[in-house]
């Protein structure tokens, strides 16, 4: 439905969005489009799908890059995210940084693995720091190796015949910043233009990209992480027979 409004009419997904569930009574109060929005996220999000893949250690979502679904897939996470913001609801999912980075315009670059792709970026730090010899010590070359979602290893040239071409104290900078480029940028171009696209059907007359830095995105998506229970407490207003004594509420 989405997508054909997106194609269709894309001037009605700036409307307020109103959901009901079939055989269910309730008025939508913002309760049950944030369970509409948990929904749809928790099947594209889920790993079986693999149009991202999970980082069990850092808690985040990252684009697969050997994903075989198709862009519209893409575009239609990214048109999800767009109306969850314009219909100021917070959502359960965590992307790294680099993501709201990357829909402000920004590239992503060496920096951004750090919390993207922890390990990696602790390599790369190490083989930058690194004193003793880097060619004969660390026998790298501008090709790199990384898995596919069938686990099978893919090799990549940073540079033409980059296989040819051994990482040296002198070039580890080039090498160092092409790898991050092709990790953030380049092998989930596809995917994240497709995203993109998505988001800016909804976000795309907004000031968001003029006004937010990246941090203040993702809490526009996700909420803080910092939960004020006195805040809340101090602003409930209560109905259908609770009060704040209720032991419930308790």
């Amino acid at each position: 439905q989405l997508e054909m409004i997106s194609m269709e009419n894309p001037s009605d997904l700036k409307k307020q969005l109103f959901v009901e569930f079939e055989g269910e009574q309730g008025v939508d109060e913002g309760g049950v489009s944030k369970e509409f929005f948990q929904l749809v996220l928790e099947e594209i999000f889920n790993p079986d799908i693999g149009m991202f893949s999970y980082d069990d250690d850092t808690k985040l979502f990252w684009f697969n890059s050997s994903s075989l679904e198709n862009e519209a897939q893409y575009t239609l996470v990214g048109l999800v995210l767009g109306l969850a913001i314009y219909n100021n609801c917070i959502l359960d999912v965590h992307f790294p940084m680099v993501v709201y980075r990357k829909l402000m315009g920004k590239k992503g670059s060496f920096l951004d693995l750090s919390d993207s792709h922890p390990v990696l970026y602790q390599s790369l730090k190490e083989l930058l720091e690194y004193s003793g010899n880097v060619e004969e010590d660390m026998t790298l070359t501008f090709q790199i190796s990384h898995t596919d979602l069938f686990g099978n290893p893919i090799l990549y040239d940073l540079k033409e015949q980059g296989d040819q071409i051994p990482v040296t104290k002198d070039n580890r900078q080039e090498f160092v910043d092409t790898y991050a480029d092709y990790i953030l940028n380049k092998s989930v171009e596809r995917q994240f233009k497709a995203f993109k696209k998505g988001f800016q059907m909804v976000t795309n007359e907004s000031p968001l990209k003029y006004l937010f830095r990246p941090e203040e995105v993702e809490l526009l998506i996700c909420g803080s992480r910092k939960l004020d229970f006195e805040a809340l407490e101090k602003t409930t207003e209560y109905d259908g027979g609770y009060s704040k004594d209720s032991q419930i509420i308790k």
